[in-house]
């Protein structure tokens, strides 16, 4: 995930049992970015949404990346 201010993904890859927080990493690109890791067997889709900490606030609403495996 990457965008153009500093963020916090909270990310599910077992539809919200457990969640992950990771803040955002900035690059000399004036990009921040999240690596978002995947299970070699995954296969529930992941949904994340984002924090904001500079304006304090979260997205409001979630988002969803389905995962396939390669055969």
């Amino acid at each position: 995930m990457q965008a153009a201010a500093p963020f916090r993904l909270h990310w599910t890859a077992n539809e919200w049992s457990a969640v992950q927080d990771i803040p955002s990493t900035p690059t000399a690109l004036g990009i921040e970015y999240v690596d978002v890791p995947i299970a070699h067997l995954q296969a529930a889709p992941i949904r994340f949404t984002f924090f904001w900490p500079v304006t304090d606030r979260w997205e409001g609403h979630d988002f969803q990346v389905d995962v396939r495996g390669i055969a």
